[in-house]
């Protein structure tokens, strides 16, 4: 159903968190029948001295999985080179190994 909403609360594990570190939360979606990735979304924390971090967002999954991006920083050695949905100029790297299910 692509109108259901999700409402999900992330607690810090570990309070107060790290002023010089950069926060994120990232966001994985795969297709619900073979398990394949479709896509991934990155949206910063940008006050993590709060308590409390409220993010509202309406995800939108590409009609087609993203290809993998030619080169990552750091580089990607077992595993494919992707960019987020939303944060084109950033790459991560998709880990290769699979296990049964």
């Amino acid at each position: 159903n692509c109108d259901a909403k999700f409402d999900v609360y992330l607690v810090y594990s570990v309070r107060p968190k790290n002023p010089l570190k950069n926060y994120s939360v990232i966001i994985d979606a795969f297709n619900k029948l073979t398990l394949k990735y479709r896509a991934s979304w990155i949206f910063p924390v940008r006050f993590p001295f709060l308590p409390v971090h409220r993010l509202a967002i309406r995800l939108i999954v590409p009609p087609s999985t993203f290809g993998p991006h030619k080169s990552c920083t750091p580089s990607c050695i077992h595993g494919q080179c992707f960019t987020y949905v939303n944060d084109q100029s950033s790459t991560f790297c998709r880990c290769e190994w699979n296990a049964p299910i």
